[in-house]
């Protein structure tokens, strides 16, 4: 609601640099703490429960001229709550 309000009465490039600056003051370890002690909140148990597991390459993420590969994450997702668990890199696609 508060990001709307501010958004109508900010240009665009003013509306970036606001976030940006907020998004520097913010403490990630901190961030990842609070998300975290939401998230456990959110979802009681997990135990029991069927987490889909699935793995992604990112298009475009690659530089042939660089020798830089492709990113490849591989994501924990809760189906029920709609919810991305835990996302992380992986050196490669195989399984």
């Amino acid at each position: 609601m508060v990001v709307r309000i501010c958004a109508n009465y900010l240009t665009e490039s003013k509306r970036d640099d606001t976030f940006r600056r907020v998004f520097e003051r913010i403490d990630p370890q901190a961030l990842c703490e609070c998300l975290t002690q939401w998230v456990q909140q959110l979802i009681p148990s997990l135990e029991k429960k069927i987490v889909p597991i699935d793995g992604k390459c990112l298009r475009g993420s690659y530089d042939r001229e660089q020798g830089i590969k492709a990113l490849h994450l591989v994501t924990a997702w809760a189906a029920e709550q709609s919810l991305t668990l835990g996302q992380i890199k992986v050196e490669d696609h195989k399984t």
